[in-house]
Formats: C-alpha cells, sequence, structure tokens
C-alpha cells in the first residue's frame, strides 16, 4: 500500500557491529565498493561519541535471500539464507565501524577520549574491546594492560568503564523500509533522501542560528 510507512529504529553502535557480524544485513550489488580512509573511520568514532548526527542508514527488510560472502569494510561476513535487510543507504559506515572493531589498529585513549590507528600504548584501549564485548569480559585484559604499563589497576578500570559507557551508549539511527516495498519505491525513497533538496553550507546555518536566538 502506499500509505504503508517505514519506521525507524535506533541502537547502539556495538549492536550494529554485533548484528553485521552475525550476518543480519546485506549488501546489493550495486553498491559501491569500501572507500573509506582510516581518517575517515577516525571521524565518524568521535562524532558518534561526541553525539554527532552522522546521518541515517536505510534498510529494506527482506526474506528468503540465498546465502552469501558479505564484504563490510575489510571484514569478509559469511551470511546464511533467510532473512535478512539490505543496507541501500550506509554501507560505509556500516563497513567502518565493523572495520574498526575487527582489524585490531583502532585505539582509543581512556584518559582523553581520543581515537588512533597503529600500536596500543599506556591507557590505549582496543575500539573492538568496546564494540564487540563488555567490561565483564575484559579483566583479563585490565590486568594485563595494568601490569604491562606499572599502571593502578583500579585505576584502568575504572577508565575501562568510562570509555565503555561512552562508546556503548553511542547511537546510530536507521529508517527500515518493508519487505512489501515493491523496489521501484524503494529506490525513489533513496533518489529522494539523496538527490533532492538545496544544500546550505554550514557557515550560512550558523549565521541563521545564531540570529534566531538573538
Amino acid at each position: 500500500s502506499r500509505l504503508e510507512t517505514a519506521h525507524a529504529m535506533s541502537a547502539r553502535c556495538f549492536r550494529w557491529v554485533s548484528d553485521t557480524l552475525d550476518g543480519d544485513y546485506r549488501l546489493p550489488r550495486f553498491q559501491r565498493p569500501w572507500r573509506w580512509t582510516d581518517e575517515q573511520i577516525l571521524a565518524l568514532l568521535d562524532s558518534l561519541v561526541a553525539g554527532h548526527h552522522v546521518g541515517t542508514l536505510l534498510l529494506w527488510e527482506r526474506y528468503g535471500l540465498p546465502a552469501s560472502t558479505e564484504m563490510f569494510g575489510e571484514v569478509p561476513i559469511e551470511c546464511a539464507a533467510g532473512q535478512g535487510a539490505m543496507v541501500v543507504d550506509g554501507q560505509q559506515r556500516l563497513g567502518a565501524l565493523v572495520t574498526a572493531a575487527k582489524s585490531g589498529r583502532f585505539w582509543f585513549h581512556m584518559l582523553d577520549g581520543r581515537f588512533s590507528v597503529g600500536q596500543g600504548g599506556p591507557w590505549l584501549a582496543p575500539v573492538g574491546g568496546f564494540l564487540c564485548h563488555g567490561i565483564c569480559d575484559s579483566l583479563d585484559w585490565i590486568d594485563a594492560h595494568a601490569k604491562a604499563h606499572e599502571l593502578d589497576r583500579d585505576r584502568v578500570q575504572d577508565a575501562w568503564a568510562c570509555s565503555c559507557d561512552a562508546l556503548q551508549n553511542a547511537n546510530l539511527h536507521a529508517i527500515v523500509l518493508s519487505s512489501r516495498w515493491p523496489r521501484a519505491r524503494v529506490v525513489e525513497t533513496f533518489r529522494r533522501l539523496n538527490s533532492t533538496g538545496t544544500p546550505i553550507a554550514p557557515e550560512d546555518l550558523e549565521a541563521a542560528l545564531a540570529s534566531a536566538e538573538e
């Protein structure tokens, strides 16, 4: 029906990573290949933790999908046959989260709250530790980190807990289109989201907001 509406959903980033790794999402074959740089991934992570809006995913519920191997970022994911959701818009963002969680090269400084790429060090925790599991699974890492860098173990645990709260409470939003929507309607929704409207420059928006508060 034309009147049948889509529904919105919001989930924490670790849930998006978990569901993607479980094979819940598929990539249409027209989706562009993975293109994001490490700097773009860092910017996304920083924006999510800071609470900035990073756009909304567009998903399409599907049934009877064949088994497939999907590449989300740098990570191949085996998807079983059956139900899933097509990522109509948002491949790069989901790929960035999965890559940050699984690559092993992304770090979060638990004291200054900054993300980085490279090797670990004092107070640097692996991003995957927050996006793939919680503190209850990380006590061994806390013990090893405190010992390796001669840090106070309780302070490391407190820093980890605060970091978990910051990263695991970061949300990513999506619009979910019903499986009953025909393909043409899904494509038209994508077109309207990406090709209509007139963009406004950030400086013009800042001036407009300032004048509204005067």
